[in-house]
């Protein structure tokens, strides 16, 4: 939790009940919330009326439909124009990076970053994971267990459209 803080995160994330616990770890480890080892941040929907492109340029648009088997499918990407870019291009994505889809069927859906997509822009349907002092592979093990799941799920609020919070996103253990 001070490490959070530290980073300059809002607010400090709450501590871990006895109760909240699913089971002993082995000696000298900790349970941890996501928001304490990951800065947890959205994508960004392109323009209404914007129609992607299907011409390469630099800059591929990475949407949920892309993401299968723990990557990405490079099969059938779709692009932005450059003056698109501009204007979304503080919500990329980056191969150090952990992807999640945090709306509807496929909430939980997690994946890793080829290196020839590093820095490509994201959906607002999905979130980007960055890491502090955790293993890329570990934590990627941890998200797509039952238990993470399980959790991703609990904590969406129906009104329509199945959507997870970033910020229940970041409490999850």
């Amino acid at each position: 939790r001070e490490g959070a803080k530290a980073r300059g995160k809002g607010k400090e994330l709450p501590p871990i009940k006895p109760e909240e616990i699913p089971y002993q770890v082995p000696e000298g480890w900790v349970w941890t919330r996501l928001g304490s080892i990951t800065t947890i941040k959205g994508g960004k929907r392109v323009s209404n009326g914007y129609q992607l492109l299907n011409e390469q340029t630099p800059f591929v648009y990475i949407r949920v439909s892309d993401m299968k088997n723990g990557t990405i499918d490079m099969s059938n990407l779709k692009y932005i124009d450059e003056k698109m870019h501009s204007l979304i291009s503080s919500y990329i994505i980056c191969k150090e990076d952990i992807y999640m889809t945090i709306v509807g069927a496929t909430i939980g859906k997690c994946g890793l970053i080829p290196d020839e997509l590093d820095g490509m822009n994201l959906t607002e349907n999905a979130a980007r994971l960055i890491l502090y002092s955790v293993s890329k592979q570990y934590l990627y093990k941890c998200l797509i267990t039952d238990l993470s799941q399980r959790q991703f799920v609990d904590n969406t609020k129906q009104v329509g459209v199945q959507k997870l919070a970033l910020n229940r996103l970041e409490n999850t253990l």
